[in-house]
């Protein structure tokens, strides 16, 4: 969760409110940011 918060640039308690299915507080394109890098470190 660090990883992807960093290389997203969004603090771990977004990640955390992403897996948590709570985006709906966080703009859209910091949405689709943290998805595209977890994705990318899920290889």
């Amino acid at each position: 969760m660090a990883d992807v918060a960093r290389v997203a640039g969004v603090s771990k308690t977004t990640v955390s409110l992403m897996l948590d299915n709570r985006e709906t507080r966080l703009a859209e394109d910091t949405q689709r940011r943290v998805r595209s890098v977890a994705k990318q470190e899920r290889g």
